[in-house]
């Protein structure tokens, strides 16, 4: 009698070795954890499984932080959202042909049929157009495709992607949030619109489009999410 595989958001990975291969934490308060998920799906490509890829929001856990923020960058459906756009995410479309929940389930953790209804929080969502307005910084809404990578998408492709419904793509951020919404936690996150996706422009792209967009928006963004943070505790968490 063959033993179902345990999912993979269920699996055993170290804390010190998935904070040091897996995530980049930008700060931890009032009851938030914070962290940016820098290893995209294409590292799948290098060996890295998507067990460790999904497993940051896994550790934080039920009787644990209740919020996560991740941030990562994306390519624009949307001819509306420039490069340099910060996109708060409303809902997301997974195209990655994986799931962290896949397996047999860890009953202690989470249900078995997780509910994605509400994906990303809504009450959260709102929290962080506050905090934009707060400081000045103009943020967009809109649903985040997820694909593997590691290329970028061709014209087609992008016609199509938009005709899905999404806004932006990118390779990251959809496993965890699967993750991360069966274990009980809250969710919302905020991406930046690096290139222009393929034909919209009529320039070939690059990743150091991706780098340079990264460096002018940082700054606006880290504005965001440290009133993000601020202003929790005095709306009661």
């Amino acid at each position: 009698m063959t033993r179902e595989p345990d999912s993979i958001a269920s699996g055993l990975v170290s804390r010190r070795s998935l904070i040091r291969a897996a995530v980049s934490v930008a700060g931890v308060a009032a009851g938030v954890a914070a962290f940016a998920p820098r290893i995209a799906f294409a590292q799948a490509q290098k060996g890295t499984p998507p067990s460790v890829i999904s497993q940051p929001p896994r550790q934080w856990g039920p009787g644990s932080e209740p919020e996560t923020y991740p941030d990562p960058d994306i390519i624009q459906l949307d001819p509306s959202f420039g490069p340099g756009t910060l996109m708060v995410m409303s809902d997301h479309i997974n195209l990655t042909g994986q799931n962290p929940l896949i397996g047999r389930n860890a009953d202690a953790l989470g249900e078995r049929f997780t509910d994605l209804t509400e994906a990303w929080s809504p009450r959260l969502r709102a929290r962080l157009h506050a905090a934009g307005a707060a400081e000045g910084v103009e943020l967009a809404e809109g649903v985040y495709l997820g694909l593997t990578g590691p290329n970028f998408e061709t014209p087609a492709e992008v016609r199509m992607y938009a005709g899905l419904g999404g806004h932006a793509v990118g390779m990251s951020t959809v496993l965890e949030c699967i993750a991360a919404r069966w274990v009980g936690l809250e969710v919302c996150g905020v991406s930046l619109v690096t290139n222009a996706g393929a034909g919209y422009s009529g320039e070939l792209l690059s990743h150091e489009e991706v780098l340079e967009a990264g460096a002018i928006a940082g700054p606006r963004l880290a504005r965001v999410i440290r009133r993000f943070l601020a202003d929790l505790p005095a709306e009661g968490g």
